[in-house]
């Protein structure tokens, strides 16, 4: 969490400036997206053996990208649309920012769950058998492990064509000057 928010916090700053001095808002949305993309492909080539720190730089991508986005698409909403309509455009654009990223998380928890559930119920049964083997606890903590490290790399790697539309739909903004 703590990487995500840091490279958000860094790139919302240094982007918000960026966008004052440039005046124009599209080449933060488009690098962002790549960014984002870039860190969902680094994280679909995680394994029970990656180091935190490479782990921690990916997500930390993922939040300079997120930064670049999220302000920038709600200038470019609000430069689209007359000023009587800027309070609905904002609204409904949080609005639907919510709903799919609740639906989001939805999907992937399910698949997350279905994927690895079979190797962490293994885990959890020879725990309750009472006191298992050490080895036995072992290799049921390693399965589990390797089995939920798959699972959640095949979930980024799932996301990565996501990320890819987002390039392309940001490549389409109308690059529009700030009122």
């Amino acid at each position: 969490v703590v990487p995500l928010t840091a490279g958000m916090l860094v790139s919302s700053v240094v982007g918000g400036n960026l966008i004052v001095r440039l005046g124009r808002y599209k080449p933060l949305p488009v690098a962002g997206t790549i960014a984002v993309t870039a860190g969902l492909a680094g994280l679909a080539t995680i394994g029970p053996g990656t180091p935190y720190p490479l782990l921690g730089a990916m997500v930390a991508l993922i939040g300079a990208g997120l930064g670049c986005v999220m302000q920038p698409a709600v200038l470019a909403i609000q430069t689209a649309v007359d000023r009587d309509d800027l309070g609905t455009a904002t609204a409904s654009s949080a609005f639907v920012r919510q709903m799919a990223g609740t639906a989001t998380i939805g999907v992937l928890g399910g698949l997350l769950s279905r994927w690895s559930g079979e190797a962490l119920a293994v885990l959890r049964d020879t725990a309750a058998t009472g006191p298992a083997t050490e080895p036995a606890m072992e290799a049921a903590t390693d399965a589990a492990r390797a089995t939920a490290a798959g699972a959640i790399g095949d979930l980024f790697l799932l996301v990565v064509p996501v990320g890819m539309a987002a390039v392309a739909a940001a490549l389409t903004l109308r690059d529009r000057r700030l009122r």
